[in-house]
């Protein structure tokens, strides 16, 4: 049955009033056949292609109508595969994975991360070497892992097990001690000039009172105590110390502005080029590329699919697709005063809020200003503040 399979054979059928006859010449022309079958109408049997063909010449001498059908086996199953090529190029195709898979590394499974990302572990795998589509031959564990030690501070251990052609990666992350609580000795000095309204001393030796005038830099409270018993000792003085201070806020608002919006186009997000990539056990095979105005300047965006066959497992298969997206370009565009009026306003409010210690605002001069090129507010503002400034005691020797 197999040799009929691999050498072709064709099915043969005469009229059952011939049948005696086509069994005699059978005999007599050597044509051995399989699968006899017999009706009413017709007798049946099959034959491999050279009996076939001594068959057939030599009915057609002896006059004797058998009808002879069409070759089967592997010689049709060869005919027609290669009237459709897709099939025998992924047959082909198929020993070629084969083959390659147990070669090179089809996935690498990571575990015991926390903080760090699986997506940061292999990256670092990568730059030792080793990622999906390395090949297996000459791989050594212990070296690898300690390429990675000495690559990424982050990790403090890892172990890669192999099992055939995936990766098992188990990290554990490197644990640094906590940050020194007890702070280092400083002393406190004014930020700007003021006069002093009130003194909140938590720790440190005090030396300005509420009334005083300050100027920036100077000394309010200072770190070091001095005993007789121990000398002089340093510590982190912390104190608030809130003064009536003086500030000139100059805001300014151009009356020309510029927008930005892509390619000078406001709403065009359509990419300038697109470029596809199939990465095949490591390796970047770019197969499709559209490219638009290249002289627009543009924003890359990346994406990566990873394929799989089964959810769960890995495949050394994916496809990475790079957008091209115009970048945006300045436009410009005219304010009115009254716009700009308004965007200095609120400038203005946003810098009062952002001065730190939680400054009360005693009063506020505001004083604007029109010119052809822009808006202008001149603004002094009182306020009560705290400027107290931390700065380290620096100890020689």
């Amino acid at each position: 049955m197999l040799s009929m399979f691999l050498l072709g054979w064709r099915p043969v059928r005469v009229p059952i009033g011939c049948a005696a006859p086509f069994l005699e010449l059978c005999r007599r022309a050597g044509c051995p056949y399989t699968h006899f079958t017999c009706t009413d109408e017709y007798l049946s049997v099959q034959m491999t292609c050279a009996a076939a063909r001594r068959c057939e010449a030599a009915c057609a001498r002896a006059c004797v109508p058998a009808e002879f059908g069409a070759v089967r086996g592997l010689p049709d199953l060869g005919r027609r595969m290669l009237q459709r090529p897709g099939v025998p190029v992924g047959i082909l195709l198929g020993i070629v994975l084969l083959w390659l898979s147990g070669r090179y590394v089809w996935d690498i499974r990571i575990s015991g991360v926390e903080t760090l990302s699986r997506r940061e572990v292999l990256d670092t795998l990568a730059s030792c070497g080793f990622s999906v589509g390395t090949p297996l031959r000459g791989f050594a564990a212990d070296r690898l892992e300690n390429r990675v030690l000495l690559e990424d501070r982050r990790i403090a251990w890892i172990s890669v097990n192999r099992r055939g052609t995936v990766a098992y990666v188990q990290v554990r992350e490197a644990v640094y001690p906590p940050a020194p609580t007890e702070p280092a000795p400083a002393n406190i000095v004014a930020s700007r000039p003021g006069v002093i309204e009130r003194v909140e001393l938590t720790r440190g030796n005090i030396l300005v009172a509420a009334g005083q005038t300050v100027d920036a830099g100077q000394l309010l409270v200072s770190g070091l105590y001095d005993s007789q018993t121990v000398g002089v000792r340093a510590v982190c003085a912390e104190a608030h110390i809130y003064a009536r201070t003086t500030r000139r806020e100059v805001v300014e608002i151009p009356l020309r502005a510029q927008a930005r919006s892509p390619s000078g186009v406001a709403g065009s997000d359509t990419p300038a080029g697109t470029e596809k990539y199939l990465i095949f056990f490591g390796k970047s095979i770019k197969f499709s590329k559209r490219t638009g105005n290249q002289d627009v300047v543009c924003d890359t965006i990346e994406q990566r699919l990873d394929l799989t066959l089964v959810p769960g497992i890995g495949f050394p298969v994916a496809v990475r697709t790079v957008w091209y997206v115009p970048a945006a370009q300045p436009a410009g565009y005219t304010r009115t005063p009254a716009e700009a009026e308004a965007l200095a306003y609120l400038e203005l409010s946003r810098r009062i809020a952002a001065i730190p210690g939680g400054a009360e605002l005693l009063s506020k001069t505001v004083c604007p200003i029109l010119t052809e090129d822009a808006f202008i507010l001149d603004v002094t503002l009182t306020c009560v503040e705290d400027i107290a400034l931390s700065v380290p005691i620096r100890v020689d020797g």
